[in-house]
C-alpha cells in the first residue's frame, strides 16, 4: 500500500534526521574542543578527553498498528562519565500520527494521576527492597515508549 510505505518512510526519515543532527552536533563540539585545547598554552600535548557517541534503537512495541521505538543516545564529552538520553518515537501506523502519552488514554481521563500512583507504588517497593532515591511526579517531562 502506497500510504503505508509513505508512513514508514516518514518514520525512518524522522529517526534518521534525529541521529544525524545529534551526530553533527557532537562532531562540531569535538572539533571546537580540539581547537580550544590546541590553542591552550598550558597543555601537555595530550588531548584530555576523547568525545564518544553511541546511538542504538530497538523496536519496543509493534502491535495493534502502534509502533514504539526508543532511541538510546549515549554521549561522552568529558568529565567523570557520559550521559545517556532516550528519545522515543511512537506512531499510529494507520494514520502516521506521532503518539503522545495522552493519546494512549481515554480523553478526559486523569492519566497523570494513574501514572503517578504506579510510580509512587514502585518507589515504595524500591525503597524497601533496593535503595533510597527521590523522583519527581510525572508532569509531561519525559520521553515514553511502550
Amino acid at each position: 500500500d502506497d500510504t503505508q510505505t509513505k508512513i514508514i518512510q516518514n518514520i525512518n526519515s524522522t529517526i534518521s534526521n534525529t541521529v544525524t543532527t545529534a551526530k553533527d552536533k557532537i562532531e562540531k563540539d569535538s572539533e571546537e574542543y580540539k581547537k580550544s585545547y590546541e590553542a591552550d598554552s598550558n597543555k601537555d600535548n595530550t588531548i584530555k578527553y576523547q568525545y564518544e557517541a553511541i546511538y542504538n534503537y530497538k523496536i519496543a512495541y509493534n502491535k495493534n498498528n502502534i509502533l514504539s521505538i526508543p532511541l538510546t543516545m549515549y554521549e561522552f564529552t568529558g568529565g567523570a562519565h557520559g550521559l545517556t538520553n532516550i528519545k522515543s518515537f511512537n506512531y499510529d501506523l494507520v494514520t502516521g500520527k506521532e503518539l503522545k502519552l495522552e493519546d494512549l488514554f481515554k480523553s478526559n481521563s486523569n492519566y497523570k494521576e494513574f501514572i503517578n500512583k504506579h510510580i509512587e507504588e514502585e518507589i515504595v517497593f524500591l525503597r524497601r527492597h533496593v535503595y533510597t532515591f527521590s523522583v519527581n511526579k510525572y508532569e509531561s517531562c519525559c520521553e515514553i515508549y511502550l
